[in-house]
């Protein structure tokens, strides 16, 4: 059985609206969530491999190594290395000595809207000091690590890329 026959204007006027919906979902609150998830994973990932970013709270910026930690620290992490996370190294900066700062880390924030999220330390730690403040600490001392790199932007773009063909799929093809 053929369709009803369609003015162009009135075919075009369909289509952009499915398009219109289309490149809404990918924003929609669910995919901002599971986008947010991911920068925070990889954020967790390069920052326990002792790589921060030259700024906090950037997007597409470099890749820096984590301040070395004073002689005097490695003492004390070697000494009490049974505290450690077992991720912690002993000599080197990760930000993981016993994990609670990175495992804080939350999408704290979405706005369908604008399409965005925000990642946020959350949560207080055992010794009574919220993971926020400690954050701002470590990266006041040296080691900004709050932020995205150009190849977290990429990695970030790649499932952005996929929501949108599962998208055009879904909607255009019907």
């Amino acid at each position: 059985m053929a369709g009803k026959e369609l003015s162009p204007e009135e075919a075009v006027r369909r289509f952009s609206n499915r398009m219109r919906k289309t490149v809404g979902d990918t924003h929609n609150k669910r995919n901002l969530n599971k986008y947010g998830k991911l920068a925070a994973k990889q954020i967790l990932t390069r920052t326990r491999k002792g790589r921060g970013v030259a700024e906090t709270n950037t997007v597409g910026g470099k890749t820096v190594k984590l301040k070395k930690l004073s002689s005097k620290y490695q003492d004390y992490r070697k000494r009490t290395k049974k505290n450690m996370h077992s991720e912690a190294k002993v000599k080197k900066s990760n930000l993981t000595y016993t994990g609670q700062l990175l495992d804080s880390l939350k999408v704290t924030k979405v706005n369908a809207k604008k399409g965005s999220f925000r990642i946020e330390p959350t949560g207080r730690r055992k010794d009574g000091k919220t993971n926020k403040k400690v954050a701002e600490y470590v990266d006041k001392n040296g080691r900004p690590f709050l932020g995205l790199t150009s190849a977290d932007q990429l990695n970030i773009n790649k499932l952005f890329k996929q929501t949108l063909t599962d998208s055009i799929r879904k909607r255009l093809t019907k």
